[in-house]
């Protein structure tokens, strides 16, 4: 298993497509196929399938990605560190997010990053664990994500709401439904995100209290891919509000689903004794605080 393979791998399960990862590995559509069955024959298993013609990620394929996503990060981190010339004048902030988060707040973070261009913002994708320890130790300026107990050196703020919505295509049988019942949820199969985020943690108590059975026919990585099992119609989805779009509403029926499942706050967290200026912590806040464009 050498690095350019896993580079592969991680460039396909970003894009799920060998088209565009092949373009940014300069290699073929079929080189990469190649390496990519080659890696699946070490590790013994299937990494991607095909349903109706969209490359998408098998169960390990995801535990997989999730897995050596940090590595990547951590890389290209390091390349960037390396290849700026950083001036005396500039100062560094490192925010962390958790993995669901951070696809919807790109682009809170380039505006940000636009409006303080003596900045020079690094953004890293951890779970909610790392990040709380990150910014603890002083390795991030700021996480941004769900988060339980904090230690005592950490403060936070509410940003927002965050509340869970059912997603399923326009044609779907619920999507015909007035009024959308827990019992409706569990007559189908379930895309929700993996055992062991609090989102999926609060869906589970939900349906153990209404002892109704979850049928999860697929535990996707983040938000993005959750549309994606949807729309290649492997169930019926149960995401965060926040990574929906209006392109989203034109292609699904989404429903709040705040009454059976809660909401959740969104927080920014902070060192109390922190090297950034208060000025631009509260403008970073006053960024992310807004709901998105799409």
């Amino acid at each position: 298993m050498e690095l350019h393979q896993l580079k592969i791998f991680f460039l396909a399960a970003e894009t799920l497509k060998f088209y565009d990862t092949a373009s940014r590995m300069r290699l073929t559509p079929s080189a990469v196929s190649i390496q990519i069955k080659n890696l699946e024959t070490e590790l013994g298993t299937c990494l991607f399938t095909r349903n109706k013609g969209k490359l998408l990620l098998t169960e390990k394929g995801h535990v997989f990605y999730r897995e050596i996503a940090p590595l990547f990060n951590i890389l290209e981190h390091a390349r960037s560190a390396i290849r700026e010339n950083i001036s005396a004048n500039r100062t560094r902030m490192i925010i962390s997010t958790i993995f669901d988060v951070d696809q919807f707040y790109i682009e809170h973070f380039v505006a940000f990053a636009k409006a303080h261009p003596e900045i020079v913002l690094t953004i890293l994708c951890r779970s909610a664990w790392e990040t709380i320890s990150l910014v603890a130790s002083g390795q991030a300026d700021f996480g941004v994500g769900r988060f339980g107990s904090l230690p005592k050196n950490l403060t936070s703020e509410m940003l927002m709401e965050v509340r869970p919505f059912v997603i399923a295509p326009r044609t779907h049988p619920l999507s015909a439904k007035r009024v959308l019942r827990l019992s409706d949820l569990a007559s189908y199969p379930l895309v929700v995100l993996p055992r062991g985020t609090s989102f999926r943690s609060s869906i589970e108590r939900r349906f153990r209290k209404e002892n109704l059975t979850m049928q999860v026919a697929i535990e996707p990585a983040t938000c993005q891919d959750i549309k994606r099992c949807v729309s290649a119609d492997l169930g019926v989805g149960i995401l965060h509000g926040i990574c929906t779009d209006n392109g989203d509403r034109r292609e699904f029926r989404l429903i709040d689903a705040k009454r059976f499942f809660g909401s959740s706050p969104l927080t920014i967290i902070y060192r109390k004794t922190g090297h950034i200026d208060d000025k631009v912590k509260r403008e970073l806040i006053r960024h992310l605080s807004k709901p998105s464009s799409n």
